[in-house]
C-alpha cells in the first residue's frame, strides 16, 4: 500500500487517511506483514503545544505515521486538499489493529498499565481471537531487559504507536540499527518468524 501524501498542519507533516480502515490496513496489511514504523494521533492540543515547543515537535515529525484525531486538524487539512479526511480516533483505530492483528493471526506484545489492566487487557483480547506473544506492565525500570524480552520472540519487524515523550529513550533506540520497538499505549505488533 503507497503511503499517503502529508498535508502541514501548525508545523506537523500529518498524513490524511480517509478513514480509519484505510489506517489499519495500512498498518496490518493483507497479506498479514505489518508496517514498519510507529504512528501518532494528531490533535489541535499537540499542534498548539509543538509550535512552542521544538523537542515535541521533532518527536511527532520523527513518527513514520501521522494521523489526524482531531475535528481541528482533519479541518485544516480538508481545505487545504479540497477533499474528503476524516477523523482517525486513536482508542478505536487502536481497537480495529488488534481485530485486524487477530484475523490475520499477527502476534502481539503487550507494553504498559498497571499489572491488573494489563492482565483484563490481555484477556479480552485472547477472548478476540488475538495471539499474545508476551507482556511487561509499565512499572518496569530496566529498559534493556524490556528490549532483550521483545527481541527473544525473535521479530521479523516490529510496529507500534507512541504514547507521549515518557518513553522517548525507547524512541531514540528505535531510530538505531537494531530496528527496536517503540511502545504503542499497551502494544508492539509483530510479523514474528515460525518458530515462534
Amino acid at each position: 500500500m503507497q503511503q499517503p501524501a502529508v498535508v502541514n498542519v501548525g508545523g506537523l507533516d500529518v498524513m490524511p487517511f480517509t478513514d480509519m480502515a484505510q489506517l489499519v490496513q495500512y498498518i496490518v496489511r493483507d497479506d498479514g506483514s505489518v508496517f514498519a514504523g510507529s504512528a501518532i494521533a494528531i490533535n489541535p492540543e499537540k499542534v498548539m503545544k509543538a509550535r512552542s515547543d521544538a523537542a515535541l515537535r521533532d518527536m511527532l515529525n520523527q513518527a513514520e505515521i501521522r494521523y489526524a484525531d482531531g475535528m481541528g486538524v482533519v479541518k485544516v487539512m480538508r481545505k487545504k486538499l479540497g477533499q474528503p479526511v476524516q477523523r482517525v480516533p486513536g482508542c478505536e483505530t487502536w481497537e480495529a489493529i488488534m481485530l485486524r492483528a487477530a484475523a490475520k493471526q499477527v502476534p502481539v506484545f503487550l507494553v504498559g498499565a498497571k499489572p491488573e489492566v494489563l492482565a483484563q487487557t490481555q484477556h479480552k483480547l485472547e477472548q478476540q481471537g488475538v495471539l499474545i506473544a508476551g507482556t511487561q506492565d509499565g512499572y518496569f525500570k530496566d529498559e534493556q531487559l524490556l528490549i532483550e524480552q521483545i527481541k527473544h520472540q525473535e521479530p521479523v519487524s516490529l510496529r507500534s504507536r507512541w504514547v507521549h515523550q515518557n518513553k522517548s529513550c525507547l524512541s531514540r533506540r528505535r531510530n538505531n540499527k537494531s530496528r527496536m520497538p517503540i511502545l504503542w499505549g499497551l502494544v508492539v505488533l509483530m510479523t514474528c518468524s515460525p518458530a515462534m
